[in-house]
């Protein structure tokens, strides 16, 4: 599908942008796209008028491409320029105005295309095949299906812990590699092929080359020309082999065979199952470089350290995908081609193979040099046919080639679910007093920024610090963090008493407080800080200082734009705390409403905790209710989770080079 890489780009793009907030107000937002639009469109009909009076193939070709990549960096501009996808809601309509930009370009680019290959497309027709062939196979099964399961999600009120992820992209993964080929069927509207000598002949030869087939169909192609076949289908029952009217009509019998065995070619030498490993190696490389901390690394580099969190990743990710997939996957689809070439001259002759590359390439009124990044030339192929012909040995030797290259993504893969699990365990299981003890005396100026936070409540030496610290040194200090506020509140052998967590995170409120302005580099962590700490300056205290609320303050529409995109009923809860202490009592309860009515679809909570999480919801709905019903005279305290202590409380000093020892029994002392 060759509209996967783009469409991947900028699905990455806006999904990355989903935080960042819009700069214009709705109404300017919707000018912004039309006027947009129209320049595009007036680009698209000037660019593609050149292209066709310059009658270059060439040119068609970089004039395609040029606009492709032009569309996914304005689809990066619109939501990280003017926030689009922060606004709108699900990953389908975030990515329509990428599609609408692909759309006029095609629409456009008819003229030219029919200039130039002199194939009769009408630009309706060109623009409905490229969606059913370029844009819905991959939406509907990446990015429809993902918004779907969300949704799912959201409804059933799972809580989508690591595991749950984790088996529900490898069940998504299966049916679609089961299910997606006839789905792809019905899609493109391939039908049985009728009886007749060549079918059988082609029946014959599937027989022959040992490979089953669950159909073998044409595949139309309305209001234009195509000449073109493909083969999808891990598994027998929904394998098919699909050859467009054009190749059944123009190709003599022996060339028609040869192509089908070149597509039997990829099913014999596996090079789907080898396509579907290159995709898992590549994730793994992601993950693992993304636990490990090689991300955050990577972000440092000179050019990307002077981005924002957001842009510097978007770069990153992008480099990584032409890098994964325009260059690494180029290298192993055109050894696959080349491989199922031999194939196709095995099945059906070498010349027969030779002169059906030649007939398609004057066919589809391209030259046949014309270059092609997942298959060679056809010039190129052709000579390659040409000179294995003549060398027995040279099949032989490319055989070998690819399946080395199997072998090696298999070692590849296997190390890395090796380490990336032990990344995983490892930093699942470390003890964040011991690790931040020992950040703090390997950097006299990280120890010195801790210690002013717990002794002089000064948290401008640790911003300072952190705004200078590399990506993974910002993650890996924030999630000690947060996991030091439950390791404080939780006892060696029990679990921590109601409320405890959400006085130690008061108690560290000047450390956290350092990293509510720069990002970690990682949009979900730092949205979990901002609903941590704001909990924790309205909850862990009876009575917040000025200064408290005033940081709560400048949290909250953070909170709420990431509660736009994720609901969730603890971030919810958050939120309605925050406008209860603001005096917006309505909000207060609609938040709580909201809240309650989530929890009781979350089944991952233990039974006796989600009681008592009802048992506070409730009693705070009722607090703002009491204020609603008296219109704000009677304003009860915001009901706790924990019972106030009879001393005032002191933030302990945790991780800081030469720490005192204290007396708090909640502080271990390192």
């Amino acid at each position: 599908m060759p509209g996967l890489l783009p469409l991947l780009a900028a699905l990455v793009l806006t999904g990355l942008t989903e935080t960042v907030p819009g700069r214009f107000s709705q109404p300017a937002l919707a000018v912004v796209v039309v006027a947009g639009f129209a320049l595009w469109t007036l680009l698209c009909l000037l660019g593609a008028r050149a292209v066709a009076r310059h009658g270059s193939f060439r040119a068609l070709l970089l004039w395609d491409s040029t606009m492709t990549v032009a569309a996914v960096v304005a689809q990066a501009a619109l939501c990280y320029g003017w926030g689009w996808s922060q606004r709108i809601p699900g990953m389908v309509p975030a990515v329509l105005p990428f599609v609408g930009l692909l759309l006029v370009h095609w629409w456009t680019m008819t003229a030219a295309v029919r200039a130039i290959t002199h194939t009769p497309w009408t630009p309706l027709a060109r623009v409905l095949h490229q969606v059913r062939f370029s844009i819905l196979p991959p939406a509907l099964m990446i990015i429809a299906i993902g918004d779907l399961a969300d949704l799912t999600l959201r409804q059933i009120g799972v809580a989508s812990p690591l595991w749950l992820e984790v088996l529900g992209v490898l069940g998504l993964g299966g049916g679609l590699l089961l299910f997606g080929p006839w789905l792809l069927v019905k899609l493109w509207g391939a039908r049985p092929m009728p009886d007749s000598p060549l079918a059988r002949r082609l029946a014959e030869t599937c027989a022959r080359a040992g490979v089953s087939v669950h159909a073998l169909l044409r595949w139309p192609v309305p209001g234009g020309h195509m000449h073109n076949a493909v083969v999808f289908g891990l598994v027998p029952r929904f394998r098919y082999v699909l050859l467009t009217d054009d190749l059944l009509r123009d190709l003599d019998a022996d060339e028609v065979v040869a192509v089908l065995g070149h597509e039997l070619g990829h099913v014999r030498h596996g090079h789907l199952h080898l396509i579907l490993l290159f995709a898992l190696t590549v994730s793994g490389v992601g993950l693992g470089m993304w636990v490990s901390g090689d991300v955050g690394r990577l972000l440092e580099l000179p050019g990307l350290r002077d981005l924002d969190g957001v842009a510097a990743q978007g770069v990153l990710m992008m480099a990584g995908l032409v890098l994964a997939w325009r260059v690494l996957f180029g290298v192993v689809s055109r050894a696959c081609e080349r491989q199922a070439d031999l194939a196709g001259a095995e099945v059906g002759g070498n010349e027969a193979m030779q002169r059906a590359l030649k007939s398609v390439a004057r066919l589809s009124g391209q030259p046949e040099d014309a270059p092609s990044w997942r298959h060679h030339s056809i010039a190129r192929r052709v000579a390659f046919l040409a000179l294995a012909q003549r060398n027995v040995a040279l099949a032989d030797l490319h055989h070998r080639l690819v399946a080395s290259m199997r072998f090696s993504l298999l070692v590849l893969l296997a190390v890395l679910a090796l380490t990336t699990a032990w990344s995983y365990y490892a930093t699942t299981h470390r003890d964040p007093v011991a690790s931040l003890t020992a950040m703090a005396r390997s950097d006299p100026a990280l120890g010195k920024a801790l210690a002013a936070a717990d002794d002089d409540r000064d948290s401008g030496p640790l911003a300072d610090w952190y705004g200078r610290a590399a990506y993974p040194a910002r993650e890996l200090l924030v999630n000690l963090h947060l996991d030091l506020c439950k390791a404080v509140a939780t006892p060696a052998t029990d679990a921590p008493a109601d409320g405890d967590i959400d006085r130690a995170i008061y108690r560290f409120r000047h450390r956290l407080a350092a990293f509510v302005n720069v990002s970690s580099g990682n949009p979900g962590l730092d949205a979990n800080l901002d609903n941590t700490l704001a909990y924790g300056l309205v909850a862990g205290a009876v009575q917040p200082t000025a200064d408290d609320l005033a940081l709560a303050r400048s949290i909250l529409p953070r909170l709420e734009a990431w509660q736009a995109k994720h609901p969730d009923h603890a971030v919810a809860d958050t939120i309605a705390c925050l406008h209860y202490v603001f005096a917006d009592d309505l909000k207060a309860r609609d938040g709580w409403t909201w809240a309650l009515a989530e929890l009781a679809k979350d089944r991952e909570l233990d039974v006796a905790l989600k009681a008592r999480t009802q048992r506070l919801y409730g009693a705070r709905l009722q607090a703002a209710q009491g204020a609603i019903a008296t219109a704000g005279r009677t304003r009860a305290p915001l009901p706790l989770e924990w019972t106030p202590p009879p001393v005032a409380e002191t933030a302990p000093t945790v991780g800081a080079a030469a720490p005192p020892p204290s007396a708090s029994p909640l502080v271990p002392t390192p």
